[in-house]
């Protein structure tokens, strides 16, 4: 993310554009990973509270301004930046 603000305040494109790796991950999909990562999956409760009809199944972030305009792509994949940041939150 750092690194794709850099290029977007480096170059001149201007208005909105969307800074994410533009690959769908389903919500449940990301809360079990982290639980996993976390060594207790047995603590994620799905489906405990209903879920609200207006909530996504998945996100899916519009990234092609920023890989035609800035030729910016992520460098670091998802489960390497899950690592990461629980290892930044442990210390």
């Amino acid at each position: 993310v750092a690194s794709a603000f850099v290029a977007l305040l480096d170059s001149k494109v201007q208005g909105p554009v969307n800074i994410a790796s533009g690959e769908a991950v389903a919500i449940r999909d990301l809360v079990e990973r982290i639980s996993t990562k976390l060594g207790h999956p047995e603590l994620l409760r799905l489906g405990a509270r209903p879920t609200p009809v207006e909530e996504p199944p998945l996100l899916l972030a519009d990234v092609r301004r920023l890989k035609k305009e800035l030729g910016w792509q992520p460098s670091i994949g998802l489960d390497s930046g899950l690592d990461d940041a629980i290892a930044w939150w442990r210390t």
